[in-house]
């Protein structure tokens, strides 16, 4: 914060508004044309203000077609370096936030604002020509202004970042843990995707005041979040709809949530709209009108009378003649003839002539003769009558029976097989239920082919899982291993014998005992459940010979887990000679070069702060790396596997 001093190129401070994590706000006045501006200084350092300084000129950008970004007026880039920004009225989301949830109704506008806001960015491009669109980077309710007139503006584009059109996403180090989507704290990058996300947390927490995902720490919280849980259940008394919605947003699979802006745009809206036309019939059912019809006129004079007579059916008294004994009165009980008969008459006397006559409506007349009375069937005779049936008669019935509960076997098992097709990887439980009720106690269900479908139905979802693991980015975390287990289990319950299933089978326990490893604490814990995977790997290259996967998982392992170069490089020249595809030369020094950067800038950070616990160590260990890293430049060396492999996992060491 600045103290004792007044103006920053032609900005006079007034008031200090808000600190960051990379720079502190001011409410201050141009000097020339007295406007009030919001002025943002950075905190020193290189790379606090090249992110600052693309974010402004982002924000440029979106400002020209969206006006709920602030405008920006000027980013000084010379000795003194600043955001001069619109100046916008409001409340934080953060600040509202405080006293509670929001109304679902104004969370729910909240949130399609900020819906068209990311498809606006998403549409931007940049004077370089790209189409890839502008990733804002740090969603969260501080970053929201609430507008006193309604609407919102989306501030602080600091840590935006362009998407180029020939990549997917980005790198970005900086943001907040509780707003952040697994695959950003994986590996550091955002994407369109994340956006998503943190608008799914921030509706969250409208609509609950509390956050989706919580931890006594940023570490577990990260940890968390990594793992793809689901979100706390909504607990408000709110619209049905909002549970799928919820439930879409934070799908522990990228593939499996909104694939755009305007998707959950328009789910927003459905409930929306669907939850004010509801309130709307109730409040004209409670008003005695149907929502169904239009509402019709008073009716003329000539149809007062009319009107009268269908007032209070509840109760069957002859209107001429209440009107008749009406006409002669006067006085105070004039004003009677201007009531509904039901109102005049006080409430125990309409109860007891309605009860009256519905009795009359009920009962017989004097003269008709009286309903003769239903024999009912005697339990004992039909019991008797059973027992004297020849055993062959009971016998043929059993048989019919036997014979009509396989035909329905044999039916339900032809429909699911029919079905299996378009049925998503979700229907799995539903799947598994469905084909044990057309299968058991059945010998014919089984032979119509069923057994074979449904396991293949399993193995298929349970691999479109995997090849999640084998992508350029992989997005497969503890949960998708879990769920890969579960299908192959259901797999393997029907085709006990088959070697590849038990593969695969292995190959998820192993990945789920790494993933359980790199998060435990006591390094002889962690080392435990790496030596448990490696034996779950190695049983699963036994069980299907030539599968390549199996031996990637033993060089991660090796190469994050155990740091064993050579050991890595083993593993990889067993799975290329298993077919598995590695990338090519260009790419692993490309992806080597970027390895090296890293560790230098992690060296150089380092060194900035000699007095944390364990620098020293971690000083020492970086420059072995580097000093392996410069060696493995001059030739042919395990570490050149070990590149490969960490490209082929998308991450970073």
């Amino acid at each position: 914060m600045i103290v004792g001093r007044a103006r920053i190129g032609r900005y006079e401070l007034e008031r200090h508004l808000a600190s960051g994590g990379m720079a502190e706000v001011y409410e201050a006045r141009d000097a020339e044309t007295r406007a009030r501006v919001a002025l943002k200084i950075p905190h020193d350092g290189e790379e606090i203000w090249e992110a600052e300084r693309t974010g402004a000129a982002l924000q440029i950008e979106l400002s020209t077609r969206d006006a709920r970004v602030p405008r920006v007026y000027e980013i000084g880039d010379g000795e003194e370096r600043f955001v001069a920004m619109e100046y916008v009225e409001g409340d934080d989301l953060s600040q509202r936030l405080a006293a509670g949830p929001l109304d679902w109704r104004e969370a729910t506008r909240i949130a399609i604002e900020l819906c068209g806001v990311l498809a606006t960015a998403r549409s931007c491009a940049a004077d370089s020509g790209s189409s890839g669109g502008i990733v804002h980077g740090d969603i969260k309710p501080r970053n929201l202004r609430v507008l006193p007139g309604g609407g919102i503006k989306v501030l602080d584009f600091g840590i935006a970042k362009l998407l180029r059109e020939t990549r997917a996403e980005t790198r970005n180090l900086f943001g907040s843990v509780p707003y952040s989507s697994p695959e950003r704290l994986d590996r550091g990058h955002v994407d369109y995707h994340s956006d998503l996300w943190s608008v799914a947390v921030v509706l969250y927490e409208m609509l609950e005041g509390r956050r989706p995902f919580r931890a006594a720490s940023d570490p577990e919280l990260e940890r968390a979040i990594r793992s793809g849980p689901r979100p706390e259940p909504l607990t408000r008394d709110l619209p049905g709809a909002f549970a799928a919605v919820i439930e879409k947003a934070f799908a522990p699979a990228l593939a499996d949530r909104y694939a755009s802006a305007e998707g959950l745009e328009a789910d927003l809206r459905t409930v929306l709209d669907r939850e004010t036309d509801a309130t709307r019939r109730t409040s004209l059912a409670m008003n005695g009108v149907d929502a169904a019809r239009p509402v019709q006129a008073a009716p003329a004079p000539a149809d007062v009378d009319a009107t009268r007579r269908t007032e209070s059916p509840a109760i069957a008294v002859d209107p001429d003649a209440t009107r008749r004994t009406d006409a002669t009165r006067s006085g105070p009980d004039a004003t009677r003839r201007a009531m509904p008969v039901a109102t005049a008459i006080d409430e125990p006397t309409r109860r007891t002539r309605a009860f009256a006559q519905a009795g009359e409506a009920i009962a017989p007349s004097a003269g008709a003769p009286a309903a003769p009375a239903r024999a009912r069937p005697n339990p004992t005779s039909v019991l008797a009558r059973a027992r004297r049936l020849p055993w062959k008669v009971i016998a043929l019935l059993v048989v019919v029976l036997l014979v009509v509960r396989e035909v329905q076997g044999v039916t339900a098992a032809s429909d699911l097989r029919a079905s299996l097709a378009s049925r998503p990887r979700g229907d799995a439980p539903a799947v598994w239920q469905e084909y044990q009720r057309a299968t058991s106690g059945r010998l014919f269900a089984h032979l119509s082919g069923i057994d074979g479908a449904v396991r293949d139905w399993m193995v298929s979802r349970a691999d479109d899982l995997l090849s999640r693991y084998r992508s350029d980015t992989p997005t497969l975390y503890e949960s998708g291993w879990r769920a890969a287990e579960a299908l192959l289990q259901n797999a393997a319950a029907i085709d006990p014998g088959n070697r590849r299933i038990q593969a695969r089978l292995e190959f998820c326990r192993a990945h789920r005992l790494r993933i359980a490893a790199r998060d435990a604490k006591p390094p002889e814990e962690a080392m435990s459940r790496y030596d448990e995977a490696v034996s779950r790997f190695e049983r699963a290259a036994r069980l299907w010979p030539g599968w390549g996967d199996p031996e990637v998982g033993l060089a991660e392992i090796d190469a994050y887990g155990k740091r064993d170069p050579e050991r890595t490089a083993e593993a990889l020249d067993r799975a290329r000679e298993d077919g598995y595809p590695l990338f090519d030369e260009e790419e692993r020094r490309r992806h080597f070069d970027r390895i090296r950067d890293d560790c230098r800038h992690a060296l150089e950070q380092y060194e900035l702060v000699p007095s944390y616990p364990g620098v020293s160590r971690h000083i020492q260990e970086l420059r072995q790396r580097l000093a392996e890293m410069e060696g493995a430049e001059q030739g042919p060396s395990p570490l050149h596997a070990l590149e490969n492999f960490f490209h082929s996992l998308g991450g970073s060491p």
